[in-house]
């Protein structure tokens, strides 16, 4: 019996309905795994940098108040 291909093309989309399934598990478990930010820890290293530019804002302002008070 001749079914003109049709069992290969079943078969293909099977395959692609498992992958497309094994990726979304992939990715909706990717934070158990250490990957990707969780917003506590997005937060905490805006809040780092945010220090990281006050302390080198502070150590500028000192550089200049020196110049200004020694010349």
């Amino acid at each position: 019996m001749n079914n003109k291909g049709l069992g290969s093309g079943v078969a293909i989309i099977i395959i692609l309905i498992v992958a497309l399934l094994v990726a979304f598990l992939a990715m909706r478990n990717m934070g158990s795994f250490g990957f990707g930010n969780k917003p506590s820890q997005l937060e905490n290293v805006v809040e780092q940098a945010q220090d990281a530019v006050n302390a080198i804002n502070d150590r500028i302002q000192e550089q200049y108040s020196t110049i200004d008070s020694g010349a």
